[in-house]
């Protein structure tokens, strides 16, 4: 898991220095001011997209931290702030198998864990062994998740595609 803020990037630049990164984070860049509606928008095809919401915190009965295999998700938050829960997977007990074709594994809330503060400004980016809990507060909060497909990660690719 990597915590970063736009405006800080000598902080997180020597880690992302893939164009894929810098691709997600253009698109933030021209989105900021003019928050496009809740839903998906390409930004590489079906390789990297972002999905537009609006948080809905979950209610304790219904959270569950999640992995994914397939696409890494960068959040970040246009407006207010976000927690979002944090725990490498290898400590967590998986309450539904990996889905496939979802890309999303489920596991029970353990009674320890890290809470990150996602703010407007800031990024999260979760890996495939990050679990992670979104919606623990925030109802109402602006985000963008840049979901993007570990392949893209292996090549390279134009920043004007």
């Amino acid at each position: 898991m990597l915590l970063g803020y736009l405006n800080q990037p000598k902080t997180f630049a020597p880690f992302l220095k893939h164009s894929a990164w810098g691709k997600a984070l253009t698109w933030i860049r021209e989105h900021h001011h003019n928050i496009p509606d809740d839903g998906e928008y390409p930004i590489l095809g079906q390789e990297m997209r972002a999905l537009v919401q609006t948080v809905r915190v979950k209610p304790e009965a219904e959270r569950a931290f999640e992995s994914h295999q397939q696409f890494f998700d960068l959040q970040y938050c246009f407006t207010g702030g976000e927690h979002i829960g944090w725990a490498p997977t290898s400590i967590l007990t998986v309450s539904t198998e990996y889905d496939k074709a979802r890309d999303v594994a489920l596991y029970t809330v353990p009674t320890m864990h890290a809470v990150i503060h996602v703010r407007r400004g800031a990024f999260a980016i979760f890996l495939e062994d990050d679990g992670h809990l979104p919606g623990l507060t925030g109802d109402g909060v602006r985000k963008v998740v840049i979901k993007i497909h570990r392949d893209l990660l292996s090549r390279s690719i134009l920043l004007s595609e």
